[in-house]
């Protein structure tokens, strides 16, 4: 349940904090007062819209956090999961939107995002509302009803994912059923394709060794010079001797006196081992050297290829990895397509089969439907009587479809309301009071239990008399099953309220706010006065106030 609720600055509301009970709550106010803005604010810390526009003008930014606790183990689990620790059953929920347009979503102080809030709403809170109302009278939605009247969404669900893999497989056939020109285009197409690739005979890394050959090429003159004026300083000329004709000397130098110097062996042995690394690099730059040879059939050859390479580059992927998985991807389309017949006929001989099992699970749920729609009819009809619409007949109108994504059942409720009228389509024959109470007589049929809040926003809109006397009570026998928060403008609502909170509206220094507060039993019969005389409070008025809260005590 929704324990606190604190709001700041939003629209008319500089700041403000409402204190719910667990059972039956009811916020009552004039017109204006900011009633809505309170839905407003908990449709907004469950991923409700939340824009710039509604930020109380002066502030940087609108500001909403909500405590919920006695959230069932079921849903603790489902916030876990989402990556949220709690505790004692508890969550914080916090959102702020900036000036700036800045979005700040927390959950129990981490991060959050509004998709995630969104995620919470229907495991937490139900908002029932005129607009709900009206959603109530789109026939699409009149299946829903009966599937969670009847708790066979894990059924519905068996049933989507193997209508799902029909719809898949019928989509295959259908790209694998060309006509015989596609198939030729296609053919010739992939076949150009593969025999570009395999005339072009392309290697792994081929470029890069293509490149280096155009390197050495490219880089000829400079490197033969280097190695031969290398060379020159190692092996000497006709002129004089080089580097390694001077280690082989020094070398016999130190071997004639190592008898005397027994040091100046170990260094002859080194010069000696010198002598014989210089002499094998010699060998290496002669042989570096005599390769480095111009070879202009070589370097055209080169440049050749790689030309080759960038066209099929340009055309199947950026190196030659890809230009090759390309190529085994164009031979298996090809094969495929040479064989699509036969593929064809497998795919009508799997799609025949799922086909089967979705009709044969979609007959369960039909029959489901079937007991399940009776049962809510005779529920919700029983409901509305109480709900003074004495003379109500409610059906639950099933006709059997066409597989599609919910079933192969159409679903339709069908009301007559007054005596002696036939039974008609509830969209076209429902008042706004009468939406109001259907509304309240089907949810009060199909909930589940799950949700720890139900929310109704002047669901008495239209209602009056006796008729708001019995909406009041099936509030107040709803609130016994979870907590209740009610916006009405009706006396004999408020008069059952667990704890009545009134909104009220006050100009100073030329600016408006609204707060909340919570009443006593004196702030209860005032305002019920209030609701039921107008401005002018008599003391008429305000015994029949307090008889209505002292005789709803009793009720109670």
């Amino acid at each position: 349940m929704i324990s606190h609720l604190h709001i700041e600055g939003i629209a008319v509301i500089k700041s403000t904090d409402i204190l719910f009970s667990s059972g039956f709550n009811v916020l009552t106010g004039e017109t204006g007062a900011g009633k809505s803005i309170i839905i407003a604010a908990i449709n907004a810390i469950f991923g409700g819209r939340l824009n710039r526009d509604m930020i109380r003008e002066g502030c940087e930014r609108a500001f909403i956090s909500a405590v919920i606790n006695e959230i069932s183990d079921e849903k603790i689990k489902f916030i876990n999961d989402l990556g949220y620790e709690t505790e004692d059953n508890t969550i914080l929920l916090h959102r702020e939107l900036t000036r700036n347009g800045k979005n700040i979503c927390k959950i129990n102080g981490r991060p959050a995002t509004v998709a995630i809030l969104r995620q919470l709403k229907p495991n937490l809170i139900d908002v029932c509302s005129q607009h709900e109302g009206y959603h109530l009278l789109s026939g699409e939605n009149h299946i829903k009803y009966v599937d969670l009247f009847g708790k066979i969404n894990n059924q519905l669900m068996e049933y989507k994912n193997v209508y799902s893999d029909m719809i898949n497989i019928k989509k295959k056939i259908q790209e694998f059923t060309l006509d015989e020109c596609e198939v030729q285009r296609k053919t010739e197409l992939l076949q150009y394709e593969i025999n570009e690739i395999e005339d072009a005979d392309v290697k792994e890394g081929e470029s890069e060794k293509l490149i280096e050959i155009k390197k050495k090429y490219n880089n000829r003159q400079k490197t033969v010079s280097s190695l031969t004026e290398a060379r020159k300083l190692l092996n000497g000329d006709e002129m004089q001797g080089g580097a390694l004709e001077g280690i082989q000397k020094s070398a016999e130098l130190l071997f004639e006196v190592s008898e005397y110097i027994k040091e100046a062996d170990n260094i002859a042995q080194r010069l000696q081992n010198a002598f014989y690394d210089v002499s094998e690099c010699l060998n290496e730059m002669s042989v570096i050297i005599d390769e480095t040879e111009y070879n202009p059939q070589e370097l055209e050859w080169a440049e050749e290829r790689l030309d080759v390479l960038y066209k099929l580059k340009r055309k199947y992927g950026k190196n030659e990895e890809e230009i090759l998985n390309f190529l085994k991807c164009a031979q298996n389309e090809l094969f495929e397509l040479k064989n699509c017949e036969d593929k064809v006929h497998n795919l009508e001989t799997e799609f025949n089969r799922v086909k089967k099992i979705v009709e044969e699970k979609g007959k369960e749920i039909s029959v489901n439907r079937a007991k399940y729609g009776k049962e809510l009819a005779k529920k919700v009809e029983n409901e509305l009587k109480f709900l003074d619409m004495p003379n109500v007949e409610f059906t639950v109108e099933q006709e059997i479809t066409s597989p599609g994504i919910n079933g192969c059942d159409k679903i339709r409720f069908f009301i007559c309301v007054n005596e002696g009228e036939s039974l008609r389509p509830i969209e076209s024959v429902a008042s706004g009071g009468e939406i109001s109470r259907i509304l309240l007589g089907i949810k009060n049929t199909v909930f589940d239990g799950e949700e720890n809040t139900v929310i109704f926003d002047e669901i008495d809109t239209g209602v009056s008399g006796n008729a708001a006397n019995k909406i009041g009570l099936k509030l107040k026998e709803l609130s016994k099953k979870k907590q209740v928060i009610c916006i009405t403008h009706l006396a004999q609502i408020a008069s059952l309220a667990d704890e009545h909170f009134l909104i009220k509206k006050k100009s100073e220094n030329g600016r408006t706010d609204s707060s909340v507060y919570r009443l006593d039993f004196s702030g209860r019969k005032r305002e019920l006065a209030r609701i039921m005389g107008g401005i002018n409070i008599s003391e008429s008025t305000l015994k029949a106030a307090e008889e209505m809260i002292s005789s709803d005590k009793v009720q109670k």
